[in-house]
């Protein structure tokens, strides 16, 4: 989020829309973590139902997390949506490679 606001900027009319991403995404890390289980599953079954509620736990996490980032997303300028875009791609291209 910190990177966010250095590269795009958000103007006074933006910041509430910004400041509602930042608590969503708070809380949608906070459900995830606590999703993590605590020791892994013996059995190979117990592994995969931790493996499926981690994976609702992710679904549910992208569905909380989409309408406020669309929403933050429409506010932007085309040239703060233009190094928004760039800020994606750089952190993909860092985790992938």
């Amino acid at each position: 989020m910190e990177r966010i606001d250095e590269v795009v900027k958000p103007t006074g009319q933006q910041q509430s829309a910004f400041e509602k991403l930042k608590q969503t995404s708070a809380n949608v890390a906070d459900q995830l973590r606590a999703s993590c289980p605590a020791q892994i599953a013996e059995s190979p079954v117990a592994r995969l139902e931790e493996m499926q509620n981690r994976l609702n736990a992710m679904v549910q996490a992208v569905k909380a997390l989409r309408p406020t980032l669309a929403a933050f997303y429409v506010s932007l300028s085309d040239e703060q949506k233009a190094q928004f875009n760039i800020l994606g791609q750089n952190t993909g291209s860092r985790s992938g490679g």
